[in-house]
């Protein structure tokens, strides 16, 4: 699952980093392809049960220490994506990817902040900002703004409505009051940067020391290549701000009661920033693996009834700790290995028997764990994706929970499925739980890229609902090196789940049982 990780730094620092982020959330050998018979039959042959050995084979792999933890744009994924890629022909699947090719490209770009100085000017003087008072991640390698007007826009609920070109927009990160929902900051970068607006600036959190916030912010942060990106992201501590504030007439407190009040709109400030500061950047692939199991309404290049879409991410957090450390890389084996291996062996299961109907893309995606990237770049770059495309599952940290868990839906009341996955899971003869809660974590997970792109998506299964096995594993050893092959990794109801994928798949890969959206004009 997504958490933006922190270069560098000590395991005990990133134990807290995880433990935080739980509250915020509360989340072989290769073969030709097989193509199918164009006249197959409907009926299809009972799946053999999925078993905890078929996961682990690929588990092993993915999670060794050879692969380094499977960051994007390593040699660690290098080593993943070819691995997924042979499985991938070994059960029948044919390529998907870029010109024919299993591998779909993802132009990612890094910046790290590096040095920057400010200053604040208001009528009758200026106020400025050293290095160590300040956080600036810049688009370009050198910058310099000169007296920028800023617009304190609150929490940013109201931002739609309000002029932001060539301005900075002052946005608060508290925990907005009255149970209104934070927003998500890299959605409020996106539009603003979408809308021509200068950059934002953040004050620090109350909760927060500076010296913690800026060692959560000395790493990078990476987005697609060609996502539009503010000119500037700046951070700066809460007493600079106050001074700022009282300035010109105000303080932060009044500044934070006015944005919390029903009426507050965005309001401009008598004060202009000016910023020159310097960040390193680094363009850079990652690589998406897609293959293709044909369905038998195949007409050589689509599918006249559609598609369906199982992806799993297979990056991890690469090397993330430090020389000091004894054990230096976060290997991923839950987080998500364990969904990889899934997805490959439901593949398997749905390639044998008689064909389906639709075609099912088989999707590993890179650099989730960098804000969802992979998926984004696949849902909005392929022509006619949010036509062929009927519905999509995800599988992600899927070894949690022992055999006998409720089913859950992240994305639950949000699309058609579920009526369906309910009727599936009575089938089975396995209980649901139908609660809403576990949408905590729907924008930490790839179906939420599909979503946003106007498919049908969800993430299906018992390894979130045990809430109390899943807050252990979010304590420890989520995002750091102890999720790996030295530990015990629970496959029961990963198992279970992966035979409930395969019945899902099926049935969703059935025009019959799901009628989808109105198929592409051929």
């Amino acid at each position: 699952m997504n958490l933006r990780p922190v270069a560098h730094v000590s395991v005990r620092h990133l134990r807290k980093v995880a433990a935080a982020l739980l509250l915020l959330a509360g989340l072989a050998g290769a073969t030709h392809a097989v193509l199918p018979r164009a006249n197959a039959p409907v009926a299809t042959l009972p799946d053999q049960a999925i078993s905890e050995a078929d996961l682990m084979q690929h588990i092993e792999v993915l999670a060794s220490d050879a692969f380094e933890g499977r960051r994007a744009g390593t040699e660690g994924e290098q080593k993943t994506i070819a691995y997924i890629a042979k499985q991938f022909e070994a059960l029948g699947a044919v390529p998907d990817g870029a010109n024919g090719q299993w591998f779909q490209p993802v132009p990612l770009v890094e910046r790290r902040p590096f040095k920057a100085t400010g200053k604040f000017k208001f009528a009758g003087g200026s106020m400025s900002l050293s290095s160590d008072g300040l956080i600036a991640t810049t688009r370009e390698e050198q910058l310099s703004l000169r007296n920028m007007p800023i617009l304190f826009a609150g929490f940013g609920h109201q931002l739609d409505q309000a002029e932001v070109k060539d301005r900075l927009i002052l946005l608060l990160s508290d925990k907005p009051p009255g149970g209104i929902a934070p927003m998500v900051m890299t959605d409020v970068r996106s539009s603003l940067a979408a809308r021509g607006a200068g950059g934002v600036i953040l004050v620090a959190p109350h909760d927060v020391t500076w010296q913690r916030i800026r060692e959560l912010n000395r790493g990078p942060r990476t987005m697609l290549a060609n996502d539009p990106a503010l000119a500037a992201s700046i951070i700066l501590p809460r007493d600079q701000v106050d001074q700022m504030a009282q300035r010109v007439g105000r303080s932060l407190d009044g500044l934070i009661e006015e944005a919390g009040r029903a009426d507050f709109r965005p309001m401009m400030l008598p004060v202009t920033f000016s910023l020159h500061a310097t960040s390193i950047i680094r363009a850079y692939d990652g690589y998406n693996v897609v293959g293709r199991i044909r369905g038998r309404a195949g007409n050589g290049t689509g599918n006249l009834a559609g598609a369906i879409v199982l992806s799993a991410h297979h990056d991890h957090l690469g090397i993330c700790a430090p020389k000091s450390e004894r054990d230096r890389i976060c290997n991923g084996a839950v987080d998500n290995a364990s969904g990889v291996a899934m997805m490959i062996e439901v593949g398997r299961r749905l390639n044998k028997g008689a064909p389906l109907a639709r075609d099912v893309i088989l999707i590993a995606t890179t650099a989730e764990e960098l804000g969802l990237l992979g998926a984004r770049y696949y849902a909005g770059s392929l022509l006619g994706i949010k036509a062929e495309v009927v519905a999509a599952l995800n599988m992600d940290t899927v070894a949690v929970v022992p055999r006998g868990a409720k089913i859950g839906v992240i994305g639950r009341g949000l699309t058609v499925l579920d009526p369906l996955i309910d009727k599936i899971a009575h089938d089975m003869g396995r209980e649901v739980d139908d609660r809403p809660v576990h949408n905590a974590l729907l924008r930490r997970q790839d179906a939420w890229a599909f979503m946003q792109a106007g498919v049908p998506a969800v993430m299906v299964g018992g390894f979130f609902t045990d809430e109390a096995r899943l807050k252990s594993f979010f304590d420890k050893p989520y995002h750091l090196p102890e999720d790996d092959l030295s530990h015990a990794i629970e496959l029961g109801g990963a198992a279970q789940d992966a035979d409930l994928m395969v019945r899902l798949a099926r049935t969703l890969a059935d025009p019959a049982q799901f009628p989808g959206k109105s198929p592409p004009t051929p």
